[in-house]
């Protein structure tokens, strides 16, 4: 007997509905969709496959049972205390907790002298750290007519030289250095009693 390709048609699709109401994914399957299938000479068992597949994609893009929504870590606002040192202070990279100020900064140190007697300067930029915790203010001062201000210190301060130097001339340097006076420089604007009480608060 003769089928014709409308009833072949029409006979896949009952026999592929069939199939997707059995294998529940006909939601993910519009008819449309079917129907193109259907004309690219897929058989009912592929469309199914095809289907099953599109379902579980489409469940996996769209929930996900252990997923949870991640909030935003919170921004921690910076004490007035801190924020009139870090802002009074003239120097780079500057980080200020409640315990510790690091900083860095062009520092001199006199290296020796030439044949007329005058000084050999190496001015490496430096980083500090202080510790707060029994750091001691002897005052402030400025070393020379274009530097700016700085506070005097002692206690708990590390220096690192971030200039390259030769190995040689790096320990002469940093024991140049361990033997000078610790100081953090402030800005023209700063005003100098509201620094050193905000400092003293934190010490």
């Amino acid at each position: 007997m003769y089928i014709s390709k409308a009833q072949r048609r029409a006979f896949l699709g009952l026999g592929l509905a069939s199939l997707l109401a059995i294998s529940s994914v006909h939601a993910a399957c519009p008819r449309a969709d079917v129907e193109f299938y259907l004309s690219k000479g897929f058989t009912p068992e592929q469309i199914v496959e095809l289907c099953r597949g599109q379902s579980v994609t489409d469940m996996s893009a769209t929930t996900s049972p252990t997923s949870k929504p991640v909030a935003p870590a919170p921004v921690k606002k910076m004490s007035p205390t801190l924020h009139v040192l870090k802002s009074s202070i003239e120097a780079e990279d500057i980080e200020i907790s409640d315990t510790a100020l690091s900083f860095t900064n062009k520092t001199c140190v006199v290296t020796g002298y030439d044949y007329e007697g005058y000084p050999d300067q190496a001015c490496p930029m430096v980083r500090y750290s202080v510790l707060f915790a029994g750091l001691k203010i002897q005052g402030i001062e400025r070393p020379d007519l274009f530097m700016p201000r700085e506070i005097l210190i002692s206690g708990k301060v590390d220096r690192k030289i971030l200039t390259p130097y030769s190995s040689e001339k790096r320990a002469k340097v940093s024991r140049l250095l361990q033997q000078t006076t610790a100081g953090i420089p402030i800005n023209n604007e700063a005003e100098a009693e509201q620094v050193l009480e905000k400092l003293r608060s934190l010490i």
